[in-house]
């Protein structure tokens, strides 16, 4: 009977801390948080991505392992929310920078598990 209590408790957990595409990360913002994805490579970031198309960055780490990159992966880890306005984009001579406006998601204190099927 306890095997049954311990993996129910874990459903609940699990489901409790894993967002999905009907929740709204900023409700979820400063909480910690498990995302299952595929690990990429972005322009200077690590992320995950969800088969919801949402990439989170991974704070710290420029870039994944090759062992790990492309392959499916869980991530726990604090969200924060970094919002660039248009004006964020531009620098001192009023020129444009490269990025794109928008939230963007940001994994603090992450650590992550390859996951093996």
């Amino acid at each position: 009977m306890k095997g049954i209590q311990w993996i129910g408790l874990m459903a609940v957990l699990f489901i409790a801390c894993h967002p999905n595409k009907n929740s709204n990360s900023n409700d979820m913002k400063d909480q910690e948080i498990t995302v299952i994805g595929t690990a990429r490579n972005g322009k200077g970031n690590a992320l995950i991505v969800t088969k919801e198309k949402v990439a989170y960055y991974i704070d710290g780490l420029d870039a994944w392992e090759t062992a790990v990159e492309g392959k499916e992966i869980s991530v726990t880890g604090i969200l924060t929310i970094e919002t660039l306005t248009e004006e964020n984009l531009k620098n001192e001579q009023s020129e444009w920078k490269q990025g794109v406006a928008g939230d963007r998601k940001i994994m603090t204190k992450a650590r992550w598990l390859l996951i093996t099927k």
